[in-house]
């Protein structure tokens, strides 16, 4: 059982049919995307085409930035 602290066990969810064009899919905690818009997301994996270079880069960045929150990234590569 969760201790009341004003944080929310609830998931954010979200659905997206996949396209061929879908190389890659982030999924992270909210120290990342406190710091990074969805942009500069997808701009890092654009740039790296290494799924866990992705993650470690993602990470980094994220705590460059000064990120106060738990930063947790798993990049899934969906396709070569």
């Amino acid at each position: 059982m969760l201790k009341h602290h004003g944080v929310c066990a609830d998931p954010e969810i979200g659905v997206h049919d996949l396209s061929p064009d879908d190389r890659f899919l982030v999924i992270a905690s909210d120290g990342l995307w406190d710091v990074f818009t969805n942009e500069e997301v997808a701009q890092v994996v654009t740039n790296q085409g290494d799924a866990e270079i992705c993650a470690r880069a993602l990470t980094d960045g994220a705590l460059r930035k000064g990120s106060m929150d738990n930063v947790t990234v798993v990049v899934v590569q969906l396709c070569d």
